[in-house]
């Protein structure tokens, strides 16, 4: 997948990057899952929760700036604890 951002690569959008990205919508949200580098599959789930939560916000920071208040959550504890 990251081939294709280098300088001087034809986009070829193959089976590869078919099998990389994963795509769901609905009527209520949208979600899209690239799927682990080779490195991040020895993170563990808490790493793997951090990663995921960076990621989103750097994605959403624009829609979320001013609105981000309360808890941010992982799968079993809270990551960010700012009651309003």
């Amino acid at each position: 997948m990251t081939r294709l951002l280098k300088k001087g690569q034809k986009w070829i959008w193959g089976e590869e990057q078919e099998e990389a990205l994963q795509t769901d919508a609905s009527d209520y949200g949208l979600g899209a899952v690239l799927t682990q580098e080779k490195a991040e599959l020895n993170y563990s789930a808490t790493e793997k929760e951090c990663l995921a939560i960076v990621w989103a916000i750097r994605k959403m920071r624009c829609y979320l700036e001013g609105y981000l208040e309360g808890y941010l959550e992982g799968c079993q504890q809270a990551v960010v604890d700012n009651p309003p």
